[in-house]
């Protein structure tokens, strides 16, 4: 999107989120992480072992891509799974001592860019952006729900 006169709000968000995706992709990447891998490595150095269901919630999408993101985190060595030994049923992720490198090094990525995209602005400016930002994330969800 490109249309600064009909579409300036549109381009904007466009262009933001553009930047950020290639800035972060191309960072992560580089430690062997699939952009969303990341916030499975960040709530696990977190919360420790953790159910798929639980990185579901937590994370908030479906349950096929934990399952896919898991499935690739632990063929990347990052990640181990087990069964509950309370329930069988329920698989249990945690990371690996090389997943718990990646994911310091994830954070600090992440770190990064955060300062980088807020490089410039005051901090009543952050708040505001921050703030802007989530009506805006509103806003459209409540719209694509309609």
């Amino acid at each position: 999107m490109q249309d600064t006169k009909n579409y300036p709000a549109t381009t904007a968000l466009w262009r933001m989120t553009s930047a950020y995706r290639t800035l972060v992709t191309s960072q992560l990447r580089q430690v062997g992480i699939y952009p969303g891998q990341e916030n499975v490595l960040l709530e696990l150095q977190k919360c420790g072992e953790l159910s798929q269901n639980d990185l579901v919630k937590k994370i908030v999408v479906n349950h096929s891509t934990i399952a896919k993101s898991v499935s690739r985190l632990v063929l990347s060595g990052f990640a181990s799974t087990t069964k509950s030994s309370k329930d069988r049923r329920i698989t249990l992720v945690s990371l690996t001592d090389s997943g718990q490198i990646v994911a310091s090094q994830v954070k600090q990525i992440l770190d990064q860019a955060e300062s980088a995209a807020l490089r410039g602005l005051t901090t009543a400016q952050q708040q505001d952006f921050i703030t802007i930002a989530a009506q805006i994330a509103a806003n459209l969800s409540a719209e694509a729900k309609r």
